[in-house]
Formats: structure tokens, sequence, C-alpha cells
């Protein structure tokens, strides 16, 4: 997943189809990854720290989340606030060049990650946005 400042900055790297646009200006900033192409979705986040970082690099920012498949998700950089996943936070902390720590995060389903072929959206990943069918 990649990580913009705005729908404009996406557009500058990736042409956005009228069911993209209209995601897009629906769900941005927000919990909603739209796939962009076969290698890459993209994501304008509700935290503003992400997105003042992708603005000032004037780039979009590769964003990868600290979760593994299948095990209980991290919220925290803080061990003594997620004991049982201190060693996830350890292994992450040891073997990850630049990590942004911006204190614990809220506890909600991860972003829903969508996409449009022809008139269909496709939902890959059900998190905290239901797309209502009534988009297109």
């Amino acid at each position: 997943t990649l990580i913009a400042a705005s729908q404009k900055q996406v557009e500058q790297f990736f042409p956005l189809t009228s069911c993209q646009k209209k995601l897009a200006r629906t769900y941005w900033p927000g919990p909603l990854s739209i796939v962009v192409n076969k290698h890459f979705a993209v994501r304008v986040p509700d935290e503003a720290h992400a997105r003042k970082l992708a603005k000032e690099s004037a780039t979009l920012l590769i964003a990868t989340s600290a979760n593994i498949s299948g095990e209980k998700e991290l919220f925290s950089l803080d061990p003594a606030a997620q004991p049982n996943r201190a060693a996830a936070i350890h292994y992450l902390q040891q073997h990850v060049d630049d990590v942004f720590d911006i204190g614990a995060l809220p506890r909600r389903l991860p972003s829903t990650v969508v996409e449009c072929c022809d008139k269909t959206i496709i939902v890959h990943r059900q998190g905290s946005i239901v797309i209502a069918k009534k988009m297109l």
C-alpha cells in the first residue's frame, strides 16, 4: 500500500478512473485503500502525520502493516501496552530501519481494500468502511 497526502498527489502518479475518483472523494482521508494497478493500492489516511510526511516528501510513501497474518493487531509499539505482542514489537524495532512511532493507535478495523473493475467494486478486504452499493 502507498500512502498519499491527497487525491491530487495520487493523480500525479496514477491516472484514476471515474469510479476510483468517486470513492476517493467520498472516503479520503480515511481507511480506504484503492487498488490503482496490479502492483499497488493507495490510501490517503486520516492520520495527519502520515499525510504531512507524504506531502513534505513530495512522493507517495510505501507503508505496510506491522501486523503478522493470523495474529492480533498491533496498536502500539510500547511492549507494556501489548505484552502479548512484545516479541513482534522487538523484531520490528530490530529489523526495520525507519519506524515512525506516533503513539498508540485507535483500536479499530483495518482499512477496506477495493478495486474498481468496469462498473463493479471488488472488496479485497473488508475493513472499517462498508462501500454502499449505490456508489456506482
